[in-house]
């Protein structure tokens, strides 16, 4: 007999009101009061000034802001001394979704100077940075024999309290995120990242998408889209001096670049739902590397998808290892396969043997109605794939944009609307284009071919929510003869709909009265969503059957 379990997942919350609002612009000045007539420039609004509190939100007005040139001793060009609290941060974004662009090229390079600085550095305390553009437009610098030569300025550094980075965009950096041991209780959410680093001619890439250590509470890196790094796409690395444990590493998208690296003796891992790939004629690295020198313990890896050469591998078996329902197409290292092999209806395939069914993954954003990233593996090479709207937390009625993340800087590839009777739609699986590299880059960045694929979607308008989710929906569970009943504490859901990974509806439902009833023989094994839609929001529950 198929035995059901659930799992509560929310997609969508509300947020405070902010208590306070503050604006910045190109042309602000530290005499300003930050009205929108009489706006801060950056580096005073992150000062924190005395009229700026807890709960207030910062607005960006459209335009490229370059760093102050500060004393070469300084680690970062606009430094962040915000300081909210857990229950009301303070929020940084751009103002109506105004292009907010950060931009380090006016930094001391290395070749200019000693040290190695970022574009932004994030000191303070729970602070909420949403929505920015982080980037380096400097030309050259980003190939040379001599490693001093190539190092580029960093995208953002950060080692305080509290802060996430929530939906941004960071390109074209020397490295897109490094978050410390000392950064506790901080967020990486929902952020784009790529072509960050610089190439040592002859010996390596360097430059990583995020560079992560931690030592305390659980740190959650979801949802985040990476490739086309110089180096690894993400790295978990740590020293005699600086942990690594406790990481929640869920919804991310990584690519064309490296792998999820760490060392050494980390523990308490949670992988699950990421998405990997690259070509499986690409050889230079690992996608996914569990213990890398020195191992790991105390490990979760569940539903993870990953295409390449080596699509996972490692040379140290992974203590208290606990692994399920993850595709692995591609090499799989000798120390790594029996481990696997173990796991929970895992299912491996080599380079020749690939999957005949194309799989469409749909990740919704926590912070932000309406804003889904949509990972295509399409074995069958079609031209386009579809898709159903009602997955992306849209509203009927409400215009969307898609944007085909390797080439996001170009703006979207096509704009419509969700009604009634445009519930689908086609994602162009046979793309070429994409985003230019700024630099002398050693190779051109060429877009993957129809078989793998990443998009955008979202609403044209709406806001980036960043209150923490709400509780999660209550419910009981109960096996009654053929069908299995889910009795939930609210009453007031308006529909309900049972639909499996592609996003099609599968069986009937019994639904009434806060109750939902499914006959348990009805679905072959697999993961199912259960969608339950109230007035204001919509609650899924995750549904696996074996």
């Amino acid at each position: 007999m198929k035995k059901l379990f659930g799992l509560i997942l929310l997609s969508f919350t509300t947020s405070l009101p902010s208590l306070a609002q503050h604006f910045v612009s190109v042309a602000g000045t530290a005499s300003g009061d930050g009205s929108l007539g009489r706006p801060w420039d950056l580096q005073t609004a992150l000062n924190h000034p005395t009229s700026v509190k807890p709960g207030d939100t910062i607005y960006l007005l459209a335009g490229r802001y370059f760093p102050p040139r500060r004393d070469t001793t300084m680690l970062a060009g606009f430094i962040s001394y915000l300081r909210g609290t857990k229950d009301k941060p303070i929020v940084v974004t751009p103002f109506q979704r105004d292009r907010v662009i950060i931009d380090g090229a006016n930094l001391p390079h290395p070749v200019d100077s000693d040290i190695e600085s970022s574009a932004f550095g994030a000191l303070g305390a729970y602070t909420d940075f949403v929505g920015l553009e982080i980037t380096n437009s400097r030309e050259g610098f980003r190939v040379s024999p001599i490693i001093r030569n190539s190092m580029r300025v960093k995208g953002v550094i950060q080692n305080a309290v509290g802060l996430r980075w929530i939906n941004n965009i960071i390109h074209n950096t020397g490295e897109g995120l490094g978050v410390f041991s000392a950064c506790q209780d901080c967020e990486l959410y929902g952020n784009i990242i790529f072509y960050n680093g610089w190439s040592h001619t002859g010996v390596r890439g360097h430059g990583e998408g995020m560079y992560l250590q931690n030592s305390a509470n659980e740190r959650r890196v979801a949802h985040n889209i990476i490739f086309r790094q110089f180096d690894s796409g993400m790295i978990i690395y740590g020293t005699s001096n600086s942990e690594i444990d406790s990481f929640l590493i869920e919804g991310n998208v990584v690519f064309d670049n490296g792998s999820l690296n760490d060392e050494p003796n980390g523990k308490h891992y949670r992988i699950q739902r990421n998405y990997l790939y690259n070509s499986l004629d690409y050889r230079r690295s690992n996608n996914i590397d569990l213990g890398y020198q020195s191992g790991l313990d105390q490990v979760e890896f569940h539903h993870n998808y990953s295409v390449g050469y080596q699509a996972i591998r490692y040379n140290i078996p992974v203590t208290n290892l606990n692994s399920s329902h993850n595709t692995v197409v591609g090499g799989i290292g000798d120390v790594s396969r029996p481990q696997m092999e173990a796991g929970i209806n895992n299912r491996i395939y080599s380079g020749q043997q690939k999957p005949t069914t194309g799989q469409i993954f749909i990740e919704t954003n926590d912070y932000e109605k309406g804003r889904s990233h949509v990972i295509v593996y399409n074995w069958a090479r079609k031209n386009s794939v579809t898709i159903p709207l009602d997955l992306i937390g849209l509203s009927l009625g409400q215009d969307f944009e898609v944007y085909d993340v390797q080439n996001l800087l170009s703006g979207p590839v096509f704009r419509s609307r969700y009604t009634d009777i445009h519930q689908l739609i086609d994602l162009p699986m046979d793309l070429t284009e994409v985003s230019l590299a700024i630099g002398d880059v050693p190779r051109a960045p060429v877009h993957t071919d129809r078989e793998f694929g990443v998009f955008l979607i979202r609403a044209a308008s709406g806001t980036t929510q960043t209150k923490t989710p709400t509780t999660d929906e209550k419910y009981t569970l109960e096996y009654s003869g053929d069908h299995v009943i889910l009795r939930f504490s609210s009453h007031d859901f308006r529909k309900a709909y049972l639909l499996d990974l592609n996003g099609l509806p599968v069986g009937k439902l019994d639904f009434a009265d806060g109750e939902v009833k499914i006959q348990k023989d009805m679905l072959p094994s697999g993961l199912y969503f259960l969608f339950l839609e109230k007035e204001s929001h919509r609650s899924v529950v995750k549904i696996f059957i074996q």
